[in-house]
C-alpha cells in the first residue's frame, strides 16, 4: 500500500547518507541538487547556476586561466614526431557539452553576503527524486509513487497478422504525438499498445512511453567520460609543470604514432559527443518496440491492468504486470524477448553450477598439503626453519596455526568478497529474469545461499567423508551409517567454520568500519602511488568525489552472508555452543556496522518496498529443515534413535504447513496493490518522460555512469 509524503512548507533536507534531493539557492531561487529527471522539473532544463563551475583541479598546484592560456600560446606547436590534431585551449570543465550535462561540474551556492561560499555541490539524481511525483488530496500536497499509477507490458506483438487479429476487436483509434527533443515519442502514432487501453481503459488511460533499446548510448556516454576524465589529468598535468604530454593510441597505449594528449582527448571528447547525439536521433526512428510503459491518471485501472489477461492471445504475448518505480528498472530485460530471455536462462546453467561445485575447501586443503610438504624431508620445498619452528617454539606454533587455521578462512573470504560476488551480479544480470533492479538482487540473494549452503556449509562439512555419505546414499543398503556419517561429519567440522565464522567476526568486520567499499581502499593507494612515484595517479576532483561518494548498499552480497552465518549457527546449535557464540559476535558487530553505514555511508539506489523479505522467509525455512536432519543426525551417532526419528517425521510436515500457510496469507497480498487500498489514492498526473531513460533525454539529463545498476558504485557491468 501506499503512504503519503507530507509536502511541508520547509525544504525537503537530505537524511544522513541521502545523496539529494536537497534544497540550495541560487539567485533567490530554491532548487534541488538533483539533475532534472522527473514529473516535478522539466525535462531539457539545466539548473540556475549564480557561480562558474570550479576547475577540476585541486589536487594539483593552482594558477589562473590566463597563465594557463599564456603558458599554452609560448608552447612550441610539437615535436618532428609528434601529431597535432588540434590546438584548442579551452579546459574541459569550461567547453559546453553537447553530449550530456556533465554530472562532475561543481556548483557553490551563495554565501550571506552574495558570494560564491556556500557548500559545493555534484549534481546527481537521488531516489526520491525520481521515483515520486506530487498531487493533491484532500487539499494537501502529497507525494505519490509513480510506479503505481503505471503498467508495464512486454512481448507486444510485432506480426502484421497478430496486430490485425488485435484491431478487429478493437474500435480505431487515433493517438497523439507530443513534439519534444528527447529521443522516445510519447503516444507513437498507430500504436496497438495505445489502441488497447485506450479502447479498454477511455477515461484514466493517459500516455504510452515505448521502451528501446539504448545501450549503444550508454556506451558511448561511457567512453566519453572515461575521455573527459583522462583529459581532466592532462590539463591539471600541465597547470602543474607546464609539460605537455604525449599519447600512443594504438593497442592499450603502447604503440602507434604519438599525439598531443590534450588535444588527442579534446578532439575524442568531441568526437564522441557528436555520435552520441546521432545515435540518440537514430532511436528517435525505431518504431519496432517490444515493451511500453502504460500511465493511468488513477491506481484502481492500473492495478486492474496489471493483474488482468487483456487480449484473448496465448500466454507469451501481451503481457501485463505491474510496472516497478522509475529509479528500479532493469532495462536489460526489457529489451528482450521472451525466447531471447529463455536461452539466457539455459545459457548460464553451467556457469552456475560451475561456480557452485567448485570446492571453496580447496583453499583449506591446499594450505594443510603446503603445511605437510614444507616439512616432508626430501621434499623440493623442504623448509628447515619452519619446521624446527612450527614445533618447537611458540612463535612456530602461532606461525602453524596462521598458515593451516586463519589463511584459508581469509583466502575463502577473498573468493567470496572478489570473485563470487562479481560473478553471480553477473550470471544474474545476464539471466533477464526480473524488468526491475530489487529483482535482479533478489535472485542474488538465491544463489548466493545456494552456493553458501552446498559449497561452503556442504563442502566444509563432509570434506573427506562426501564419497562415503552418498556412496551410502546410492546403494540404500545401510541408512544407520549413511546418519553416522553425517552426525560425524558435523562434529569434525565445527574447528573449521568456527574459525571462519571467528575470522570474519574479528577481523573483517572491523575492517568493514575503515574500508566500507573498496573505492577507498584504491582511493588510498592511488594516492600514494601519485606522491611517491606517479604523478599521474593523484586524484582530481572528479575521482575523490568517485571514491568518497556514497555508494548502494549490495542487498544480494550482504543477505547471502548473513544467511551463511545463521545456517552455521542454526547447524551447531546442539552440538557446538562456542560456535554460535561466535556466531552471535559476528551478528552483534554487523548490527553496528550496518546500521552506521545505512545511515551515514551508503545511499539507495532503487526501493524495493520490502520485496526481498519473502525470499529470506522461504531460506529461513529452508535452514530450519537442514536444523532438523542435522541434529537427527548427530543424534543418531549417540545412539538416540527415538528422538531422531521424531525429528525426522515431524519437523519438516510441520514446517512444509508453515511455509505454505504464510504464502497464502502474506506473498499473494504483497505482490499486487489490493483495489480497496488503490481506489483510497489520489489521482494523480504522472508525466511519461519520468520513464524516459537519462540516455535518450535530451542532453542525457540526469545521466551518470553509475546509474541502472542494482549495486551502483562497485564497477558492475549495466549490459551482458
Amino acid at each position: 500500500s501506499k503512504v503519503y509524503r507530507q509536502v511541508g512548507d520547509t525544504p525537503y533536507s537530505k537524511s544522513p547518507g541521502e545523496t539529494g534531493p536537497a534544497i540550495s539557492t541560487f539567485n533567490g531561487e530554491e532548487i534541488s541538487d538533483a539533475s532534472p529527471g522527473d514529473g516535478e522539473m522539466g525535462l531539457g532544463t539545466s539548473l540556475p547556476v549564480a557561480c562558474a563551475p570550479t576547475c577540476d583541479t585541486d589536487a594539483f598546484p593552482r594558477d589562473s586561466m590566463a597563465e594557463y592560456e599564456a603558458a599554452e600560446d609560448d608552447k612550441s606547436k610539437s615535436k618532428s614526431d609528434i601529431k597535432d590534431i588540434g590546438t584548442s585551449t579551452l579546459s574541459i570543465v569550461t567547453t559546453p557539452s553537447i553530449a550530456a550535462i556533465k554530472w562532475w561540474e561543481l556548483y557553490q551556492s551563495e554565501g550571506s553576503k552574495g558570494s560564491c561560499q556556500g557548500p559545493e555541490r555534484m549534481v546527481r539524481p537521488s531516489v526520491r527524486h525520481i521515483q515520486a511525483v506530487n498531487t493533491v488530496c484532500d487539499g494537501r500536497s502529497v507525494a505519490v509513487n509513480a510506479a503505481q499509477y503505471a503498467v508495464l507490458v512486454t512481448d507486444i506483438p510485432t506480426n502484421d497478422a497478430e496486430i490485425h487479429t488485435i484491431r478487429r476487436s478493437l474500435t480505431q483509434g487515433s493517438g497523439s504525438s507530443h513534439d519534444d527533443e528527447d529521443a522516445v515519442k510519447i503516444d507513437p502514432v498507430d500504436d496497438i499498445c495505445t489502441e488497447v487501453f485506450q479502447t479498454i481503459f477511455p477515461q484514466s488511460f493517459r500516455h504510452v512511453v515505448p521502451v528501446k533499446n539504448f545501450s549503444e548510448v550508454t556506451r558511448l556516454l561511457i567512453r566519453w567520460e572515461q575521455a573527459s576524465r583522462k583529459l581532466e589529468v592532462f590539463e591539471a598535468l600541465f597547470k602543474m609543470d607546464g609539460v605537455r604530454r604525449q599519447v600512443k593510441d594504438g593497442c592499450l597505449g603502447m604503440c602507434g604514432p604519438k599525439y598531443d594528449a590534450i588535444a588527442f582527448y579534446q578532439n575524442k571528447v568531441q568526437c564522441l559527443a557528436h555520435s552520441i547525439k546521432s545515435a540518440r536521433k537514430r532511436l528517435r526512428a525505431v518504431d519496432d518496440c517490444r515493451a511500453r510503459f502504460v500511465i493511468f491518471d488513477n491506481q484502481v485501472d492500473a492495478a486492474i491492468a496489471a493483474q488482468s489477461v487483456l487480449l484473448p492471445l496465448d500466454g507469451t504475448k501481451f503481457i501485463t504486470q505491474r510496472a516497478p518505480s522509475p529509479d528500479n528498472i532493469n532495462w536489460l530485460t526489457l529489451f528482450k524477448t521472451s525466447n531471447e530471455r529463455f536461452v539466457r536462462r539455459i545459457m548460464v546453467i553451467p556457469f552456475i553450477v560451475v561456480l557452485i561445485v567448485f570446492p571453496a575447501g580447496f583453499f583449506s586443503a591446499s594450505m594443510s598439503v603446503l603445511d605437510a610438504a614444507l616439512c616432508q624431508e626430501g621434499s623440493d620445498i623442504y623448509w628447515t626453519w619452519y619446521c624446527y619452528e612450527t614445533n618447537n617454539t611458540t612463535f612456530g606454533k602461532l606461525l602453524k596455526r596462521i598458515v593451516t587455521g586463519w589463511l584459508p578462512s581469509i583466502l575463502i573470504a577473498v573468493w567470496q568478497n572478489v570473485v563470487v560476488t562479481r560473478v553471480l551480479y553477473i550470471i544474474s544480470l545476464a539471466e533477464c529474469l526480473s524488468p526491475s533492479l530489487d529483482g535482479l538482487d533478489r535472485r542474488i540473494t538465491s544463489l548466493y545461499f545456494y552456493w553458501d549452503f552446498f559449497n561452503i556449509f556442504l563442502g566444509s562439512v563432509f570434506g573427506a567423508s562426501l564419497f562415503t555419505f552418498f556412496g551410502s546414499a546410492v546403494k540404500l543398503t545401510d541408512a544407520r551409517v549413511m546418519l553416522e556419517t553425517l552426525g560425524q561429519a558435523i562434529s569434525s567440522s565445527a574447528n573449521f567454520l568456527t574459525s571462519y565464522v571467528l575470522m570474519r567476526s574479528l577481523f573483517l568486520v572491523p575492517l568493514k568500519l575503515v574500508f566500507p567499499h573498496p573505492q577507498v581502499l584504491c582511493f588510498v593507494l592511488r594516492n600514494v602511488l601519485g606522491t611517491t612515484c606517479c604523478k599521474s595517479m593523484r586524484s582530481t576532483r572528479r575521482e575523490r568525489y568517485t571514491a568518497w561518494e556514497p555508494k548502494s548498499f549490495m542487498y544480494g552480497r550482504e543477505s547471502g552472508t548473513s544467511m551463511l552465518m545463521s545456517l552455521i549457527g542454526v547447524a551447531y546449535v546442539s552440538s557446538s555452543p562456542i560456535t554460535v557464540a561466535i556466531v552471535a559476535l559476528y551478528f552483534t558487530g554487523m548490527y553496528v556496522v550496518c546500521r552506521h553505514h545505512l545511515l551515514y555511508v551508503y545511499a539507495r539506489s532503487y526501493e524495493s518496498g520490502g520485496e526481498l523479505w519473502p525470499v529470506l522467509f522461504d531460506r529461513f525455512v529452508i535452514m530450519l529443515g537442514t536444523l532438523a536432519y542435522f541434529t537427527g543426525a548427530q543424534l543418531v551417532t549417540k545412539r538416540a534413535w527415538s528422538q531422531a526419528v521424531i525429528l525426522f517425521l515431524t519437523t519438516p510436515p510441520i514446517l512444509f504447513w508453515f511455509h505454505r500457510q504464510c504464502s497464502r496469507k502474506y506473498r499473494d497480498v504483497s505482490k499486487n496493490v489490493p483495489l480497496d487500498i488503490a481506489w483510497r489514492q489520489p489521482c494523480a498526473e504522472v508525466k511519461p518522460q519520468i520513464y524516459i531513460p537519462s540516455e535518450l533525454r535530451s542532453q542525457s539529463v540526469g545521466w551518470h555512469p553509475e546509474q541502472g545498476k542494482a549495486w551502483q558504485g562497485y564497477g558492475m557491468p549495466r549490459w551482458m
